[in-house]
């Protein structure tokens, strides 16, 4: 199944038709072999107040009582989704394992979620409010070895793998434990629990620290489907930079990196690419702190769901 290409109007046929033999990404990004339709972002907070806040301290909807409105799965009686309310701080760091692999998971003050984790040559990243339904994209490794700085930019929906649009979303009942040291999520399908993340596990970064120009190659099948980033930090925070498939025009992309609330180890990202918002987080490589993780997360090529975008990059 080909994905549906993630395209400016000024992309050229021929270059469509290009990407859809190769099933993936495009200078724009989309990769995989996969068809790219939006995933669902809401959730419910299955009380009786604000439906998307997910601040209900006593649910009385469908979702069946007690604290987090939704019973202690994060499921609904009915076997539907809805929203949790987070229990004590899970602001923070977090690094481990989860239901999919290992990597880290950054809460910021707001409480979203921006996680990032692998097993073998696959990759999961999560974003959304940790009260509500988050949303799930999927990555692998790059195919061409000449351009595998990074696993593929642009997550596939889990769906177009498997058939199953829930397999898009995700619930985190999220609970901070043992003083603070620890996070688990207590949904019993996808329960895991990480450790806290001080500057030993994952170390600082400041804007001073992520001035310059940083770069990452990834592929997308093994040959004529390579994407080139460039993404250029300034000592103001300004961002510059571009993506290049294989060797047509580049797409430019522009935005600010600031200094994250209540935070040391990681960055607030965001940038316009396509004409689209993105936003999301900037932190270390755990595996190399040479090389920066992006994880960020905006629209699909039409507007109609979301998409990550989301490299692993090395200083020029």
């Amino acid at each position: 199944m080909m994905m549906k290409q993630f395209l400016a109007p000024a992309l050229s046929m021929a270059l469509v038709l290009a990407l859809s033999a190769c099933g993936s990404e495009s200078g724009e990004i989309v990769e995989t072999n996969t068809d790219t339709t939006a995933g669902t972002t809401t959730g419910s907070d299955g009380g009786n107040n604000n439906p998307t806040d997910g601040n209900d301290t006593a649910g009385t909807g469908t979702g069946g009582s007690g604290t987090d409105g939704s019973g202690t799965d994060g499921n609904a009686d009915d076997g539907s989704t809805t929203a949790v309310v987070p229990s004590g701080s899970i602001e923070g760091v977090w690094f481990g394992d989860n239901n999919f692999g290992t990597g880290v998971m950054i809460v910021d003050a707001s409480q979203n979620v921006y996680a990032l984790t692998g097993s073998g040559s696959q990759y999961e990243s999560v974003f959304g409010p940790a009260s509500q339904e988050l949303q799930r994209f999927l990555h692998r490794d790059s195919e061409n070895a000449a351009f595998n700085d990074s696993f593929t930019i642009a997550g596939d929906l889990p769906s177009d793998i498997s058939g199953n649009p829930a397999d898009n979303v995700i619930v985190y009942n999220l609970q901070a434990e043992n003083d603070g040291q620890q996070i688990t999520n207590t949904v019993a399908d996808t329960g895991f629990t990480m450790t806290f993340a001080d500057e030993n596990a994952l170390p600082a970064l400041t804007l001073a620290d992520a001035v310059g120009s940083w770069t990452s190659k990834s592929s997308f099948c093994p040959m004529d489907c390579n994407i080139t980033l460039s993404f250029n930090i300034s000592a103001s925070g300004d961002v510059t930079g571009s993506t290049v498939f294989n060797d047509f025009e580049p797409f430019t992309l522009e935005g600010t990196v600031s200094s994250a609330t209540n935070a040391s180890q990681y960055l607030s990202v965001s940038f316009e690419w396509l004409e689209q918002a993105r936003t999301g987080v900037l932190y270390r490589d755990r595996n190399d702190t040479n090389r920066l993780i992006l994880n960020t997360v905006g629209p699909n090529g039409d507007g109609t769901g979301s998409q990550s975008f989301t490299a692993n990059m090395i200083r020029q």
